[in-house]
């Protein structure tokens, strides 16, 4: 199945994989430097933030 497409028909300003298509709201040819958050209940703890300069994953 490709879930992509999937994500692209019910949202088609959605990036919903690294290498989706351009017609994704935000890209970026290096690294960016901004965090994509999820919403998540408020009684949940909050996960620390990585350190300055370092990067995630």
């Amino acid at each position: 199945m490709d879930y992509a497409a999937v994500f692209k028909k019910a949202q088609p300003f959605a990036y919903s994989y690294v290498d989706d298509d351009a017609t994704s709201t935000f890209t970026c040819a290096g690294e960016c430097g901004y965090r994509i958050r999820s919403a998540i209940h408020p009684d949940r703890p909050r996960a620390p933030d990585p350190p300055a300069g370092g990067s995630v994953g």
